[in-house]
């Protein structure tokens, strides 16, 4: 089948993960020097300060918000990025419910800030296959506006994010939330999970009111961390074992099954995936994130129809997205429907003019028609634009009818001819 990947692993979770785990393990050792009656008295806080409710903005405001986030990360000026959050605002989100004042939460706060002031950088580096980005729509949801963003490469790999902006602690339009659509768990829900899993590990009054995957959490730290180190440090295999080794409750938490997912399709270790994959679809059956697992899922299994069926729900779960068509694309090719193939690349073309493979895609079509003509003006395009150096193609003999062909003969003579003049 024709080349189709959709890199579904999480930018900001891969960073989050680092932050969560380190953040809660500096609330958990000073939960357990405080005395016994100080952690109990922090359950009955929970009820006493509810979740701030975020302030809005004006779309104006938030639009332009996500336009200097793309402009920042795809530049990689990550101290604009920086500016764009609101840490504090985060903050407020995971750690309500406990008194602000409280050495917990002050303990917690001061971990997570001190973590987090490279996490731009670190988004930065898991987007590295995928520099370029478009924003999809931004909406409106609960008072805060949110952002749809897709990040996407010289191939057909993307990633969705959404950022949530609103009226922060220093009263200016800021990011306060962030989810990646492969998971399909906001920033401050994960960090969440962490925090009480922290607050509960000295505490029976909260750990009997906290759930079972909470409570297994809080007892499976350490290897948490050894699953965050390997994950860092791209150990495939032992991120697939760990997790494996993982109670049944923490192999649920999405953050973690995707990336075990993740790695196992890297690793190429077939009845891994096929298991890890049927585990998630029986636990997410409707969950959005589940349609940017199915498409690698499909492509790996060679079943084209449920791949453009999957495709189809996740352009209706956006919003309608016009690169999805480089994806069908690929499943044309696949099927040597190259006249198909090149209609839906070349409305790729038209409406996001950077998506090079696009141009790679109505070249495949054209050169398996014959159609030269078409084959060189798309060479042309990838020689000018994304300065690619397309005579490679002459070295072996899989092209030698178009390299031999008068279209491209009298290309590069051109070629060769502009190069003497100057």
């Amino acid at each position: 089948m024709a080349k189709l990947r959709c890199r579904c692993w999480s930018v900001v979770y891969g960073a989050i993960l680092v932050l969560a785990v380190g953040s809660a393990g500096l609330v958990g050792c000073a939960a357990r020097s405080d005395s016994g009656d100080a952690a109990e008295s922090v359950a009955t806080d929970l009820d006493q300060y509810p979740r701030p409710k975020l302030q809005s903005v004006s779309i104006e405001e938030a639009q332009r918000v996500v336009e200097d986030y793309v402009k920042g990360m795809t530049s990689h000026d990550y101290d604009s990025v920086r500016e764009l959050f609101d840490f504090r605002a985060l903050l407020q989100q995971v750690c309500y419910g406990v008194d602000p004042n409280a050495k917990v939460v002050k303990d917690f706060s001061q971990g997570f800030l001190k973590s987090v002031a490279n996490l731009p950088e670190r988004m930065g580096k898991q987007l590295e296959a995928t520099p370029l980005a478009d924003i999809i729509r931004v909406r409106e949801v609960d008072g805060a506006h949110v952002a749809l963003i897709r990040f996407y490469g010289s191939e057909t790999e993307l990633i969705y994010q959404e950022i949530t902006i609103a009226r922060g602690t220093r009263n200016q339009p800021a990011i306060v939330d962030a989810m990646a659509l492969a998971v399909g768990e906001p920033t401050t829900a994960t960090m969440r999970r962490f925090f009480l899993a922290a607050l509960a590990s000295d505490s029976r009054g909260l750990l009997q009111r906290l759930t079972k995957q909470d409570n297994v959490l809080i007892k499976n730290l350490g290897m948490i961390q050894e699953y965050n180190r390997a994950q860092k440090q791209q150990d495939l295999l032992t991120v697939v074992n760990t997790y494996d080794a993982f109670p049944s409750e923490l192999q649920r938490i999405k953050i973690f099954a995707v990336a075990a997912i993740t790695a196992a399709v890297e690793l190429d270790n077939t009845k891994r995936y096929e298991r890890l994959m049927s585990q998630y679809r029986q636990w997410y059956p409707d969950d959005p994130s589940l349609n940017l697992l199915l498409i690698d899922f499909y492509a790996v299994k060679n079943m084209p129809k449920e791949m453009l069926a999957t495709i189809d729900r996740l352009d209706e779960a956006v919003g309608g997205d016009p690169f999805l068509d480089l994806l069908r694309a690929q499943v044309s090719l696949g099927e040597e429907n190259w006249k198909e193939a090149r209609e839906l690349a070349t409305k790729v073309i038209e409406q996001v003019p950077d998506a090079e493979y696009s141009y790679w895609t109505v070249f495949d079509a054209a050169f398996a028609e014959r159609d030269f003509d078409t084959a060189v003006e798309m060479l042309k395009v990838l020689h000018d634009k994304f300065r690619v150096d397309v005579r490679n193609l002459e070295k072996g003999k899989d092209y030698e009818a178009l390299t031999e062909s008068k279209p491209y003969r009298a290309w590069i003579e051109q070629q060769s001819s502009s190069t003497k003049e100057e």
